[in-house]
């Protein structure tokens, strides 16, 4: 019976991968030119307008825009020539769905610009989880500049076109495709949560904090905050970011501790307990002086490591029930470290797939679920 509710959770998780393949499949008139390496840049610090800008605009030859989260600001200057062959009623998008704030620009030579759209993370004045605009193909000559304000989001993203009823059908499906594995998570995380009143074993109430804790952090990272929940969280929300990501570490150490049987005094224990700490601190002074994300990310990344590392250790220790912790964590690790350098810069993986991280949790609880039941029955054998 229980093997047969995992394969029904199982054919849930596979649905919703044919669904959002499905829905990047859909996009067949999405244009292939990209708009980015036919554009011009302009990362700074400093406060500038749209006239000022265009004459320190530089040629730009990427296809997605990453610089993670040091805060600057973008304009991206986009040339008629890049909007020619685009067919009427086009829209133009951003691909990412963590843009704080972003202004719009018409330009119309002589350095003549007016202002189209000014789009802000907290008003919640967008109906999509893409920031988007119309292509005014009435004015041919006219280009558009954007004007990229990030607060405390990672930015990495493209600009791409697509029709209207395109980018409508993807915006609703991603929606739909998010909501649907953030459901699946919540069940499996709620599940967790009875089963320790059965059972009494701790691994199950930490397992279920941990991924409260990271449906918390990733319904602002796939972009559902801000379409759905009252402003006063929103917020706060975005105030929290390092407390939200010590949350999972935190629930996530306690849980290893107890799920691995890691011995107290050994220097596995000793190690989770540094962490534990260093998290606590880093919370509390990023909290106190105002830190960015980067310092707690980055304590995340190597703590993804040694965790599946003292995984690993548990299982040659004879704790059998740990290689599917080994395999459960070891999907998931790989999308955090994927993420996290993301996140600071170095690669650029979330602008294509911004749920990765929730599709890994998702079969991540998967296999820990299966794991549970394995180890439910070693400790019967025991």
């Amino acid at each position: 019976m229980y093997l047969l509710l995992l394969l029904k959770q199982l054919v849930l998780l596979l649905c919703i991968g044919a669904f959002s393949t499905l829905n990047g499949s859909s996009m067949k008139s999405e244009a292939n030119a990209d708009i980015l390496t036919m554009s011009q840049i302009l990362v700074t610090d400093a406060n500038v307008t749209p006239k000022s800008v265009t004459q320190t605009l530089k040629p730009y030859r990427k296809s997605t825009v990453n610089i993670g989260m040091c805060g600057k600001q973008i304009w991206v200057a986009i040339p008629p020539s890049a909007l020619k062959n685009l067919p009427q009623n086009t829209i133009l998008y951003l691909s990412s769905p963590l843009m704080e704030r972003v202004t719009i620009y018409k330009s119309s030579g002589n350095s003549n610009y007016t202002l189209v759209k000014k789009y802000d993370y907290f008003k919640r004045d967008h109906s999509s989880p893409y920031i988007h605009f119309k292509v005014d193909k009435a004015s041919p000559a006219s280009g558009y500049l954007l004007h990229i304000e990030p607060l405390a989001m990672p930015v990495d993203f493209a600009i791409k076109a697509a029709s209207k009823k395109d980018f409508e059908t993807k915006s609703l499906h991603y929606i739909v495709e998010n909501v649907a594995l953030l459901g699946f998570i919540l069940a499996l995380a709620l599940y967790s949560f009875f089963i320790f009143f059965f059972t009494g074993d701790k691994s199950y109430i930490y397992y279920s904090f941990y991924l409260f804790f990271l449906v918390w952090h990733q319904i602002t990272y796939v972009g559902i905050t801000a379409l759905f929940v009252p402003y006063s969280f929103v917020l706060f929300d975005s105030q929290v970011t390092n407390l939200k990501i010590g949350l999972i570490i935190l629930a996530s150490i306690l849980y290893a501790i107890h799920f691995l049987k890691v011995q107290k005094g050994s220097l596995v224990y000793k190690l989770y307990l540094a962490y534990f700490v260093l998290v606590i601190a880093t919370v509390a002074v990023a909290a106190t002086i105002g830190l960015n994300a980067d310092l707690i990310v980055v304590i995340a990344m190597f703590y993804v490591l040694f965790n599946f590392t003292a995984g690993v250790l548990s299982y040659r220790r004879g704790v059998k029930e740990a290689r599917l912790f080994i395999a459960g964590f070891g999907v998931v690790a790989l999308c955090y470290i994927a993420a996290i350098l993301d996140a600071l810069g170095f690669i650029s993986v979330i602008e294509a797939k911004p749920n990765i991280v929730l599709y890994a949790t998702a079969l991540e609880a998967l296999i820990l679920s299966i794991a549970f039941a394995d180890r439910y029955m070693i400790l019967q054998k025991e």
